[in-house]
């Protein structure tokens, strides 16, 4: 029932988080952040709605999945073989693969550098 107000980012950082915290393979409530189980006012959901109109407009992003091929392991496993995945997919071309994972070429750059992949 949570709006994320804060758009996709809150939403990815919830995401994150929980997949780095929780050990076991289903990630429960106690994980999360209690607020996202809080009611919300009718502004808030007001607000929500508005966004939810705007965005039916805009061509919806990407979804972006772990490869298939990859045990469940760290978030950093699952995003070093995704970033891996995308290279192939593309040839190498880091413009097209950091638009595909729907990253700036920059982050894709700093992220290949942090997994020692240049």
């Amino acid at each position: 029932q949570y709006h994320y107000p804060g758009n996709i980012r809150e939403l990815k950082n919830i995401v994150e988080f929980a997949v780095n915290i929780c050990k076991d393979k289903n990630i429960g409530k106690d994980i999360l952040p209690s607020y996202i189980f809080e009611p919300q006012t009718v502004v808030e959901e007001q607000a929500w709605e508005t966004q939810q109109h705007v965005e039916e407009k805009v061509q919806s992003p990407r979804q972006i999945h772990p490869p298939q091929n990859v045990d469940q392991g760290s978030w950093e496993d699952i995003e070093r073989s995704m970033i891996i995945e995308k290279l192939k997919e593309f040839q190498g071309n880091r413009t097209k693969s950091a638009e595909a994972l729907g990253w700036g070429r920059m982050k894709l750059w700093r992220k290949m550098k942090h997994y020692k992949l240049i």
